[in-house]
């Protein structure tokens, strides 16, 4: 009686939704589309508990005055707040505004993120895990065959992902080995930004490593 009971209290455990007091979803437009079928409403439906989205298209890791009074810096829209859990993406519009995805991307991943952890991106999250939040970075999925505006980041963004990987309390959930290039499925019609089952992917991925980390 008295093990089945610790199993039945064992499988009600493993049942229950992750519970925690605060999750906050910040980032760039693959973040923020698809509205109510966005990546972190799905996610919440995912785990059974709210997320405050804070995402908004267009937002870099390190931008200007006014984006950042418009809410397009992605450390603005943290701000103070240390939840238990970030979800969120960064990068992509730093090197699509500041290289083209042409020549001179290495440099900005080195401004973004050095190898040892500095720059900007660094910084940020550095400050962020030190106060005990788990963060999340969702890794962007390939562009679909035959390309788009950021096909010549691929490796750049690639780098940026390993060093976000190798970041003490940060973990990289790598959505390009989930989302198939070569099936338009995936997709939004400007080949750019995730389709809502693409969404539903990523929202999936991020709740099971939100999950794993119990």
């Amino acid at each position: 009686m008295i093990i089945r009971s610790a199993a039945l209290a064992l499988s009600l455990l493993l049942a229950a939704p992750v519970q925690a007091q605060d999750i906050i979803s910040i980032g760039d437009s693959i973040m923020y589309w698809n509205g109510a079928q966005s990546i972190p409403a799905q996610l919440s439906r995912e785990l059974g508990v709210p997320v405050d989205d804070r995402s908004l298209a267009g937002s870099q890791v390190s931008t200007g005055f006014w984006n950042r009074r418009q809410g397009l810096d992605i450390r603005a829209q943290l701000g103070g707040d240390r939840p238990d859990i970030v979800v969120m993406t960064g990068g992509g519009n730093d090197l699509g505004e500041r290289c083209g995805c042409r020549e001179g991307c290495a440099e900005e991943v080195d401004r973004l993120l050095t190898e040892d952890g500095g720059g900007a991106f660094g910084a940020f999250l550095s400050n962020v895990v030190a106060d005990g939040t788990q963060v999340f970075v969702l890794g962007y999925p390939d562009p679909p065959t035959g390309g788009n505006d950021f096909s010549g980041c691929v490796a750049d963004l690639r780098a940026l992902a390993d060093r976000l990987d190798a970041l003490e309390g940060v973990t990289l959930v790598p959505a390009h080995q989930a989302i198939d290039p070569g099936d338009m499925s995936y997709y939004d019609a400007d080949r750019v930004h995730p389709s809502v089952k693409a969404s539903s992917v990523m929202a999936k991925l991020l709740a099971d490593a939100i999950k794993a980390s119990r």
